[in-house]
């Protein structure tokens, strides 16, 4: 089943903002001189699914 690009779009926009969000805990936890590796590995994966949804995207062109 083929997603459709409203929905496609939507999804790379949620992800986008996750990924910020995420980035933006990294940074707080580093100026606390802390560090989390799940935050790392939750960046990876958000990143890889953007790019799987951007791609699909790409497709439907």
């Amino acid at each position: 089943m083929a997603l459709d690009e409203d929905l496609l779009l939507g999804r790379i926009a949620m992800l986008q903002q996750m990924i910020d969000q995420v980035k933006e805990s990294q940074r707080k936890m580093e100026l606390s001189g802390l560090s989390d590796s799940s935050l790392a590995k939750s960046v990876d994966l958000y990143k890889q699914r953007l790019q799987y949804y951007e791609s699909s995207l790409a497709d439907l062109d």
